[in-house]
């Protein structure tokens, strides 16, 4: 069987979700199909996108004859679909620009146009059973043609690792409003304030809200306690999640969030947002808190710090949770679904 797999970029040192989902289906899929991988890694814009997706794609898969071909990401659907290439299975990780539309005018709504092309593709298949829900509502695709599949971790690379510990409180992810970092910022400020801790908060991540959200840490005095990681490589993560007493995740909205499976599989405990797919995946081996309270997050931070016996208990249970997910488990899965649509 041949398969093509259709991503903008394809490099293991890449965080974006689609890039990194992609790079680990290739991984464990090579040795079981034909695997033909088409992709651009000098796409960095949106606008370097647009035109891949539009011009670029189609060219490149004038003739092109495979067994089955996978979209990992909705606007690279858009390309097989006009040129009618099939059978077409397309992967549509959340319906976050329908529910928090953060991107500008055109982005936005070219991502949205591309979710509702990539909805006439022959199976769709979604990361969490809380995007298959929003799938349903959004483009109105019957929940019997969407099939989840949840990504994996790669447990070689992302285990626990004795380390000294230095008291750090971390977060890593994007920058945006919907990740909901100054509640993690107000959080923190109670915990200095009003339990007193003695750990420092570490964020690892770009985005657009980077300069309010260090000038909200400046108005808080918080200046000395709080440092911006910017980008963490890809290699540099396991050691980043190690070095951590706690990972904090307060996101509103997540279709899967591959950084909180990451840090689980390193064995250190998670506390999560209780809304979108983060219940989902922690089960009970992470703690919810409510992502508008500040308060609570801030309570709940504090009792995995102060109860060593909590922690431990976290350390164990996250680690256990982590070995549900892996990338073999995903690969198996995708290859069945393309013998069902080749079938």
């Amino acid at each position: 069987m041949k398969v093509t797999l259709l991503v903008n970029r394809f490099q293991e040192s890449d965080n974006q979700g689609c890039v990194k989902v992609a790079y680990n289906i290739a991984k464990y899929l090579g040795s079981q199909v034909k695997l033909d991988v088409i992709y651009d890694n000098r796409i960095d814009s949106f606008w370097k996108n647009l035109v891949y997706d539009i011009f670029v794609l189609p060219m490149r898969l004038m003739g092109k004859k495979s067994d089955v071909f996978h979209a990992l990401a909705p606007e690279e659907s858009i390309a097989p679909l006009c040129l009618h290439k099939k059978p077409l299975v397309t992967t549509i990780h959340d319906m976050i620009l329908f529910e928090f539309p953060e991107r500008r005018f055109v982005p936005r709504e070219y991502y949205k146009f591309a979710a509702k092309i990539a909805k006439y593709s022959d199976q769709i298949v979604t990361v969490s059973h809380f995007s298959k829900k929003k799938i349903n509502k959004y483009l109105g695709v019957d929940y019997e043609k969407i099939l989840v599949i949840y990504n994996g971790v790669d447990h070689e690379k992302y285990r626990p690792i004795k380390t000294q510990k230095d008291k750090l409180i971390g977060y890593l992810g994007g920058l945006g409003r919907r990740k909901n970092i100054e509640t993690l910022i107000k959080a923190f400020y109670i915990l200095k304030n009003s339990y007193n801790i003695k750990h420092k908060l570490v964020i690892g991540g770009t985005g657009a809200e980077e300069l309010n959200l260090k000038k909200m840490v400046s108005e808080l005095k918080l200046g000395r306690d709080v440092k911006f990681l910017g980008y963490i490589p890809e290699e540099s993560l396991p050691a980043f999640y190690n070095s951590l007493d706690v990972f904090v995740f307060p996101s509103l909205y997540e279709g899967f969030g591959l950084p909180v499976l990451e840090a689980m599989a390193c064995g250190v405990p998670v506390v999560v947002s209780n809304t979108s797919s983060l219940p989902e995946i922690v089960g009970d081996a992470g703690i919810l808190i409510d992502p508008t309270s500040p308060g609570d997050l801030a309570q709940k931070i504090y009792e995995v710090l102060s109860d060593p016996s909590l922690h431990n208990k976290l350390c164990k249970k996250v680690v256990k949770r982590a070995q549900e997910f892996s990338w073999e488990k995903t690969a198996a899965a995708y290859l069945d679904i393309y013998k069902e649509v080749v079938g």
